[in-house]
């Protein structure tokens, strides 16, 4: 009888431990901070004049070079007491492979429904002619990825988005970006059948 009142004795403490270390655990889970998950903000709003990003232009399907694509901060004014945010000019500067280059400046606000944070094409108007066929976020994660081919990985943001006159649940752009680069903050594209890959980069002084 009294071997199995000690070993009763025995499991009642065992259980006791056992419960006594499960609130511990709990109590010290709940007191640990929750994770970090770090919030987007638009890149284009820390640009500065002088500020360039240069991109090759590959074709998606074939990779065969299309040329070169550059973004140069030409202007950037701030609107004091205003809800306008910033503006800037942006100069688009493309070469053909063959040579020959066509550039254009543009006025973009970022907080603007119209111009947005995302990197403009030359017919940028021509998008807005047909309603529906401006691109529109559609998904904004954390990513890993790397700038250069063959660097170190770094962490930013994947912007997926859609153009409603086509689809609305079919990704027409990615945008890989991280404030480790220029301007808008990309590091590459896949837009409109081509790829555009960094190239060369220019932090202008802060």
């Amino acid at each position: 009888m009294r071997a199995i009142l000690s070993v009763l004795l025995a499991c009642e403490v065992a259980l006791l431990v056992g419960g006594a270390s499960v609130l511990l655990l709990a109590e010290e889970d709940l007191r640990r901070s929750p994770p970090v998950v770090p919030a987007f903000r638009p890149y284009l709003n820390d640009a500065v004049i002088g500020d360039m990003v240069r991109y090759e232009r590959l074709d998606a399907k074939s990779g065969n070079p299309l040329g070169f694509l550059e973004y140069r901060v030409e202007l950037a004014v701030e609107f004091e007491g205003q809800r306008l945010g910033r503006e800037f000019v942006i100069e688009l500067r493309e070469r053909a492979p063959g040579g020959g280059d066509r550039t254009r400046k543009m006025r973009i606000r970022p907080r603007s429904n119209e111009h947005g944070f995302l990197p403009p094409v030359f017919a940028e108007e021509e998008r807005t002619v047909v309603p529906g066929g401006t691109p529109v976020i559609r998904s904004i994660g954390t990513a890993r990825f790397r700038i250069h081919e063959q660097g170190p990985e770094t962490e930013g943001f994947l912007v997926e988005t859609v153009v409603p006159r086509r689809s609305v649940s079919e990704v027409a752009e990615r945008y890989w970006m991280t404030r480790k680069v220029p301007v808008f903050g990309v590091a590459r594209m896949e837009r409109e059948g081509e790829i555009l890959a960094l190239l060369t980069m220019e932090f202008a002084k802060r």
